[in-house]
């Protein structure tokens, strides 16, 4: 097996995170976004290199940017967590790109109900 790139392996790592804050199954994401699932699998794993097309065309799926697929990369890109979970920031930028594509102004409101009984729930 050849080496993997870092910055391969930490997009990768990335795009699998946005795909799971999204809760999409790979499946889901290889109909909607013209990939294979092996392709899917090697890009995830960072063993095959994410082209701009690709890229562009997950965004769109993920309501990401291209930045997000590097976020948290420094410039040892061997140091530290390659990847991985998403940052608080991040959800937090994902939810509110999902809320404002809610339409139903009740269902908005159902949403910041919800969301502010989960956060008076972790206070107590």
């Amino acid at each position: 097996m050849t080496d993997v790139n870092p910055i391969d392996k930490h997009v990768g790592g990335r795009l699998r995170a946005l795909r799971e804050a999204r809760g999409l199954a790979a499946e889901e994401l290889v109909r909607a976004g013209g990939l294979s699932i092996d392709r899917l699998e090697r890009l995830e794993e960072g063993r095959e290199r994410l082209n701009v097309d690709d890229m562009r065309r997950l965004c769109v799926l993920l309501g990401a940017t291209p930045s997000d697929f590097f976020r948290g990369l420094s410039d040892g890109a061997s140091s530290g967590p390659v990847g991985g979970d998403l940052s608080i920031e991040d959800e937090g930028r994902l939810l509110l790109s999902d809320f404002r594509r809610i339409a139903d102004p009740k269902k908005r409101r159902m949403l910041m109900t919800l969301a502010t009984a989960f956060a008076q729930e972790t206070v107590q």
